[in-house]
């Protein structure tokens, strides 16, 4: 009887050590299925947080965008101002010149009649020259 009682006992405690196995056993498939659980929440999550910035990373393109359509539509305006100031700019130049060159003709012209005046004068005293008379001084 002895004997059977330490096989019942040694069964037993056998029974034990099983049992405490398989609650270990079930302690890890219980948290590996908590943690793919987990791990399932936190891939929502991630998920939820990229497409947010993602979201906000097409928000800021469509501003980027647009405000690259403005400076260009700025820069365009910029250009055409400048190339009209520069038409602008030179037609004053050539307006200046052919009023300088007008007036420098027109001083000439006015030097050359008086000079002329001055010479029929002179003619008209030392010779009787009259204008009409003689085509070449005229």
């Amino acid at each position: 009887m002895l004997i059977y009682v330490n096989y019942v006992l040694c069964r037993l405690d056998d029974a034990r050590q099983m049992h405490e196995m398989l609650i270990e056993k079930l302690k890890v498939a219980t948290e590996s299925s908590l943690s793919a659980e987990e791990r399932a929440a936190r891939m929502d999550e991630i998920m939820s947080e990229e497409e947010l910035r993602q979201k906000d990373i097409e928000t800021e393109l469509k501003r980027l965008r647009d405000l690259m359509f403005r400076k260009t539509q700025e820069l365009h305006k910029t250009r055409t101002d400048e190339r009209n100031t520069e038409a602008e700019i030179q037609v004053r130049i050539l307006e200046f010149r052919k009023k300088r060159k007008k007036g420098s003709c027109s001083g000439h012209r006015t030097l050359h009649e008086k000079q002329s005046d001055q010479l029929q004068s002179t003619l008209k005293e030392f010779v009787g020259w009259t204008p009409g008379l003689c085509k070449i001084y005229q």
